[in-house]
């Protein structure tokens, strides 16, 4: 996928194999790094249906991000659209008694009984936030090594074909805004 054309010099930032394979020769090897994530959405009007999650997250609050951990489960939540969604991302081990053994893509669509498996040992409250997920995700967490070279003839690779990052805070525009500058000059 191209994303920017600019005098004749092509970037792509988009992280698939085939596309990195296609510029460099070789094609990345993929490293589990042990970890698998859910991730979705959870209108707040919805709240409202479950008095106890609604007063939960009235008391904790809707302007910032907040992380609930338990034992060997993470379970973040912060704002989009102003505070009208809430975005949940809930890491666990992959393989874990949850019994999620799949190797999933960004794409793969996560199912509820299997959230509600992973995160059975969080409170109350926190297990009925997640009984409201829409748009449910699961994804494995993986890195890779970065290529050997990042170019050739006029195509450039960036951001996550050249380094994929793990969705950790804001690494991933961190690191596009600091390669577009050094383009820049």
């Amino acid at each position: 996928m191209l994303r920017i054309v600019y005098f004749g010099l092509i970037l792509t930032e988009f992280g698939k194999s085939r596309t990195v394979a296609g510029l460099t020769g070789q094609m990345p090897e993929r490293k589990s790094t042990g970890q698998q994530c859910f991730r979705f959405l959870v209108p707040r009007e919805k709240l409202a249906t479950k008095p106890d999650v609604l007063a939960f997250m009235n008391k904790v609050g809707y302007q910032g991000l907040n992380a609930f951990i338990c034992h060997d489960r993470r379970l973040v939540i912060y704002p989009c659209r102003e505070g009208a969604l809430l975005n949940i991302v809930a890491f666990h081990p992959a393989g874990s008694e949850a019994g999620i053994t799949n190797d999933s893509s960004w794409l793969s669509s996560g199912q509820q009984k299997d959230l509600d498996r992973a995160y059975e040992t969080f409170c109350p409250e926190l297990r009925g936030l997640c009984s409201l997920a829409e748009d449910l995700k699961l994804w494995s967490l993986a890195s890779r090594d970065p290529p050997k070279t990042f170019w050739r003839a006029k195509l450039v690779l960036i951001g996550d074909a050249a380094h994929p990052t793990l969705p950790r805070k804001s690494h991933r525009v961190l690191f596009m805004k600091i390669m577009l500058m050094f383009l820049a000059q």
